[in-house]
C-alpha cells in the first residue's frame, strides 16, 4: 500500500508515528500469533481446482474441433500446474512476511543473476513486529514508490 502526504495529514497529530503505527503493530502481532490458522485457510485456495491462478487463453482457429479440444486440454493442464506453482509462491511469500522475513525486489537486467533470484533478504534474522511495521511504513511513504504508483503524482506541490 502507499501512504501519500494527504493520507498522513488526515491522521492525528502524530502522523504515522502515532496511533497508526501502534494499530499496525498490534494487527501484525495478531496475524503472527494466528498465522497457522490463516495459512491453513489460504492453502485450501492453492489446492482448490476451481481457483485459477493464471489466465487461460480461449482461442479457436480453423483447426478441427477434436484437435482443438485436445490441444486446449493439454494447455489447461499445463496452465493448472503453472498456476499451482504461482499459488505456492504467493503462499510462501505470505508465510515469510508473517515470520518477519522481508525480501527486497531487485530489478536489473533480465539476464542477470539478480533477476533470476527471488529476491534479496534484507536481514538474516527475521524482523520484530516493530521493525517490520517500520519497514512497511518507510516503503509506503517512500517518494520513489509514490512516484511509481501514479504517473500524475506531483511531488513538487
Amino acid at each position: 500500500f502507499r501512504l501519500t502526504r494527504h493520507m498522513v495529514d488526515g491522521m492525528d497529530l502524530g502522523g504515522v508515528d502515532g496511533a497508526f503505527r501502534r494499530v499496525c503493530e498490534v494487527s501484525l502481532q495478531v496475524l503472527r500469533d494466528h498465522r497457522h490458522m490463516l495459512l491453513s485457510v489460504l492453502e485450501s485456495f492453492v489446492v482448490d481446482p476451481l481457483v485459477e491462478w493464471t489466465r487461460v487463453k480461449q482461442t479457436q482457429g480453423s483447426v478441427g474441433l477434436a484437435a482443438g479440444r485436445k490441444r486446449r486440454a493439454a494447455g489447461m493442464k499445463r496452465d493448472a500446474n503453472k498456476g499451482k506453482r504461482a499459488g505456492q509462491n504467493k503462499l510462501r511469500a505470505i508465510r515469510e512476511r508473517l515470520e518477519g522475513i522481508v525480501r527486497e525486489r531487485v530489478r536489473a537486467d533480465r539476464h542477470s543473476e539478480a533477476t533470476r533470484s527471488i529476491g534479496r533478504v534484507l536481514d538474516a534474522m527475521p524482523l520484530s513486529t516493530q521493525g517490520q511495521v517500520h519497514h512497511l511504513i518507510e516503503e509506503a511513504t517512500s517518494e520513489v514508490n509514490l512516484a511509481k504508483a501514479y504517473s500524475g503524482w506531483s511531488a513538487f506541490l
